[in-house]
């Protein structure tokens, strides 16, 4: 009889051992798994981030060179200034949309919001005012030109603000798709793979777990 209970609770603290071994095995791969993604999802993020950065820093800069163009009467050597801000626009349109579909899926929908109507609709509506502008033979709209010109000082200093609030969340790792999804995940994965080893530790089979 000793002999028995002496198999027994060896088997029992073999399997019990193997168990903890497996779980904290999964729980090891799980946490590096979910750094993996963390990093991924970073690196997608900081770049959307630089990419719009990017963009709204040459339209800021061109739209002034424009403006200040105008102001200027739009003499010879100002071809330039016009030629390079019609292609700014050119590049605005053909990447504009696409950044913003990544800001929304790194930060949410209220980001890409915001970037529409704090930046693509005020830049569309200077750039009208602009147009208008130059087309004047004789140029009687200084004060037109300086409210313009303080517009996009305002835009330049919103799109720094934002910037640097959005790479304060990437560094904090607050972005919605760790708080609304990755992070549920990863539990919920991690509790079915526990339960897969106990039904497998025990022997039983043809079980699957959804």
């Amino acid at each position: 009889m000793t002999v028995i209970f002496t198999a027994f609770w060896a088997l029992l603290a073999s399997a019990v051992l193997a168990l903890l071994t497996a779980w904290l095995q999964m729980r090891n791969w799980n946490n590096q798994e979910l750094i993996r993604i963390q990093e991924r999802e970073q690196e997608a993020a900081l770049k959307a981030v630089s990419d719009f950065s990017a963009l709204i820093s040459k339209r800021l800069y061109r739209q002034k060179r424009f403006l200040w163009a105008i102001r200027g009467g739009l003499v010879d050597g100002s071809e330039e200034d016009v030629s390079e801000y019609r292609f700014i626009l050119i590049e605005w349109n053909d990447k504009f949309r696409e950044i913003q579909a990544r800001l929304s899926y790194s930060f949410g929908n209220n980001l890409a919001l915001l970037v529409e109507d704090d930046f693509q609709s005020e830049l569309t509506r200077l750039n009208s005012i602009l147009d208008e502008l130059a087309k004047d033979e004789v140029n009687e709209s200084s004060g037109e030109l300086s409210v313009a010109e303080n517009r996009l000082n305002i835009l330049g200093h919103k799109s720094i603000s934002l910037t640097t609030k959005l790479l304060r969340k990437i560094r904090n790792l607050e972005l919605p798709v760790f708080q609304e999804k990755n992070e549920i995940s990863f539990k919920n994965r991690s509790n079915l793979q526990v339960g897969r080893l106990l039904f497998r530790l025990f022997g039983i089979g043809g079980h699957s777990l959804h």
